[in-house]
């Protein structure tokens, strides 16, 4: 009977030779292990800030949305007065069915001729409206819309009696 010999270690090959190289001319391999593992674990920690504060990002605008607010929707903005003054097919015609004349903007009603105060970015939106029916109504006319601004007015207020001629009328 033969006795069977434990097997003998195998020669390496040149893959096993390799993965024992050092991979680092100073750091043992277990060193530049570590290391990986801390870069890695660094990024993994970056994205996952990345990530809550993208979250955190939507959650607000989904409640601002819900809310109606703005981001510049702070108590400290800006507040204009305006009045409202559109072309005579927006300030006269049906805007709700009921015969209103006017406009709404975020829900809110600002009628012809109306005196308000609202904050500068409101504002700005009512001006563009404004613009814009006064632009359609001298498109409807076939009339370039230069003419309404250069035309001369002639407007006069007495100094007296406060009397006022040739204003523009808000209605």
């Amino acid at each position: 009977m033969t006795e069977k010999k434990p097997d003998a270690p195998k020669p390496e090959t040149k893959i096993e030779a390799a993965a024992e190289e050092r991979l680092h001319p100073i750091l043992t391999n277990d060193e530049v292990r570590a290391a990986q593992a801390k870069a890695r674990k660094k990024i993994d920690d970056e994205r996952r800030k990345l990530a809550a504060k993208m979250v955190e990002e939507q959650e607000t605008r989904r409640l601002q949305e819900e809310e109606n607010l703005r981001p510049d929707d702070d108590p400290g903005g800006e507040m204009v007065t305006i009045q409202i003054d559109l072309a005579p097919y927006a300030s006269f015609g049906t805007t709700n069915g009921k015969g209103l004349p006017g406009m709404s903007l975020d829900g809110r009603r600002f009628w012809q001729g109306q005196i308000v105060t609202v904050k500068r970015r409101v504002a700005d939106s009512i001006r563009d409206i404004m613009y814009r029916t006064w632009q359609h109504e001298h498109s409807l006319k076939g009339e370039p819309l230069i003419q309404f601004y250069q035309s001369q007015r002639l407007t006069e207020v007495n100094a007296r009696s406060g009397a006022v001629r040739n204003a523009p009328t808000g209605a």
